[in-house]
């Protein structure tokens, strides 16, 4: 699971950056290719940007999802929070899976 590595501030933070965001990227891909939803990340428009999130276990009706740091903006929807469950039908209706090639 994506785990990403914490900004130093004094040592170009955009390119550190965008190394967590291929980290995401990368696992999201590998998940995608495996035909798995754990791994998979949900972008979710948030302000000004996007709220990452990466589904961290998979349920019979809901998905465990986890907000991914470190990637830009780090911002997280109120009605998840941190970590939270939402509901498996969601998926595509209401909330986007990052696409594999992104």
């Amino acid at each position: 699971m994506y785990k990403g590595k914490e900004i130093d501030w004094e040592d170009d933070p955009i390119k550190q950056m965008q190394d967590n965001m291929n980290e995401l990227r990368r696992q999201n891909k590998e998940a995608y290719e495996a035909g798995e939803l754990v791994g998979r990340v949900i972008e979710i428009p948030y302000a000004d940007g996007y709220a990452y999130y990466q589904i961290i276990r998979e349920n019979k009706r809901t998905l465990r999802v986890r907000v991914c740091l470190n990637v830009g903006d780090d911002w997280s929807v109120p009605f998840i929070g941190g970590e939270g469950s939402i509901d498996k039908n969601l998926i595509d209706k209401v909330f986007r899976l990052m696409a594999p090639g992104k």
